[in-house]
């Protein structure tokens, strides 16, 4: 049943792309620059340095680092706080890419690898302060608020699970919640420590360029698609109320956000929409995150649940901070 749906669903889309053409055209022009101005180079570089320390050995080193203070507040290891950093500075799917390198190395535990998933993919500082901060609401009174409110609902997610992971660190087995999906215990093995293996300098590099130049033309793939999809959805609601703005963004984030902009103009529930949509990163997100998951045991389903708690914490932020600084 579940591959008709999709089998008919598919059909549906390609007769829209026929239909609509210059739609279709406009929506993957939108996702290919979007990739190649703004994710190739910001994420490439990182990708192939991280995947390069991975095969040399460098993050088995960086995680045996005791980090003092850092690691008591945060809970992580030194390989947790670099997936962290990376996914807070990178944008998607950076951290949740990081995470799942290193689980699969066994440089860190499953049991910290659901805890980064809940907060470490973020969009980045340079895409909120650029494309949507300067590029849509071009207003600085926004600025401080927007961030803020941000930031302010990653800390909290932060948090929350940090209590919640402290709170089932020794038992074996998490809450609904949290739980990650069902598979072989032993495709993973949190006791184990994986032995780097002996590689010339060649090699490694040849290896850390061709697994990153994998993983960003998928997401390049991704992206692409879901901007087609949102340019065609917002086709079809213009005639319909400003609310159906949302649902574009949540498909497709940027070609979302300008519709929302449109729709709502620079009033307070729009920009706390678009806040929230923001910390959420839509769909297209989602499939690049599950894309970089593949291969290991870590649930999709648990960090979208972390995501729409992420959104729903930023948008009560979010309409506090404007409703006082505004």
């Amino acid at each position: 049943m579940k591959t008709v749906c999709y089998g008919i669903l598919s059909l549906i889309l390609t007769l829209c792309i026929l239909i609509m053409p210059r739609e279709a055209l406009d929506g993957a022009t939108q996702g290919l620059l979007l990739w190649f101005n703004r994710v190739v180079p910001a994420m490439l570089p990182c990708m192939m340095l991280t995947s390069f320390c991975m095969e040399t050995g460098l993050l088995h080193r960086l995680q045996n680092q005791n980090i003092g203070a850092l690691q008591r507040l945060t809970g992580l290891s030194g390989g947790g706080l670099y997936a962290a950093l990376l996914g807070l500075l990178c944008g998607y799917p950076m951290g949740a890419k990081i995470t799942a390198d290193l689980y699969r190395k066994s440089l860190i535990e499953r049991r910290e690898a659901c805890y980064l998933l809940c907060f470490c993919n973020q969009l980045s500082p340079s895409f909120l302060i650029e494309y949507v901060l300067f590029g849509l609401y071009a207003d600085t009174e926004f600025i401080l608020p927007f961030l803020l409110a941000m930031y302010m609902g990653i800390l909290f997610t932060q948090i929350f699970f940090h209590l919640h992971f402290l709170r089932t660190a020794n038992q074996r087995r998490a809450i609904p919640f949290i739980q990650a999906a069902s598979v072989e215990p032993a495709v993973y093995p949190a006791h184990k420590k994986e032995t780097p293996k002996t590689f010339t300098l060649g090699e490694s590099l040849d290896a850390s360029v061709m697994n990153s130049l994998e993983i960003i033309a998928k997401i390049g793939g991704y992206m692409i698609l879901f901007s087609v999809f949102a340019q065609l959805l917002s086709h079809f609601i213009t005639l319909f109320s400003p609310w159906d703005a949302v649902l574009v963004t949540v498909m497709e984030l940027t070609t979302g956000l300008n519709a929302l902009r449109q729709s709502f103009g620079t009033s307070l529930s729009g920009i706390c929409l678009a806040c929230a949509l923001c910390a959420f990163g839509g769909l297209s997100s989602v499939m690049q995150t599950a894309s970089v998951l593949k291969g290991t045991d870590l649930s999709v389903g648990s960090y979208i649940r972390a995501k729409i708690l992420q959104s729903t914490v930023t948008l009560l932020f979010a309409f506090l901070l404007f409703s006082v600084l505004s």
